[in-house]
């Protein structure tokens, strides 16, 4: 039973991964932003985002067992991931390789972006956990809660990074993003 919950949570955390970041974008250039469509669509994506996601994981976890500072420089460098892939349709190592494109040159700016979103959603998602006090099953409801109330939070920034990173690097339009998007 667990592991079917593990699985379920899984499947909807990648697929709201995908719609989110496909609003946000949608929401940032002044579109309007249909729920359904963009659930539809993260239901239609979570495969590749899920398994960007354990890629990326396994990276990092690697370059933190490699001394630490190797999984930093990875976790920023491929911090972009996940919206490359939604936004480009690109395949998973292909994102990868994307994100670290656009991310070489702006390292320190990613890094920071990285760390205040990381401590502003650690201590909004452990404050919330910390309503359910000594009790194990409220402290895990709580901090379920807070996971999902800071998720979205964590998504817009990761999105918000992508084209900002693409829009001093690339000079993206509102007009090339709708296309992009159009075409997902």
């Amino acid at each position: 039973m667990l592991l079917i919950t593990l699985a379920i949570g899984i499947i909807i955390t990648s697929a709201l991964q995908a719609a989110i970041i496909r609003a946000a974008a949608q929401a940032t250039v002044g579109d309007p932003v249909d729920v359904n469509e963009s659930y539809r669509f993260g239901f239609a994506h979570f495969g590749g985002v899920l398994g960007a996601s354990i890629l990326v994981g396994i990276v990092v976890a690697i370059g933190i067992i490699l001394l630490v500072i190797p999984g930093i420089i990875f976790a920023t460098m491929l911090a972009v991931t996940i919206p490359v892939l939604v936004i480009e349709r690109k395949g998973v190592t292909a994102s990868m390789g994307r994100s670290w494109e656009l991310v070489k040159g702006h390292f320190w700016h990613v890094l920071g972006t990285i760390v205040v979103a990381a401590l502003i959603a650690g201590f909004v998602g452990g404050l919330i956990g910390l309503i359910g006090g000594s009790n194990w099953f409220l402290a895990w409801i709580f901090g379920s809660i807070g996971q999902i109330i800071v998720a979205p939070f964590s998504a817009m920034v990761t999105v918000l990074l992508y084209l900002d990173l693409r829009t001093r690097s690339e000079a993206l339009t509102a007009s090339q993003l709708r296309g992009e998007l159009a075409g997902s």
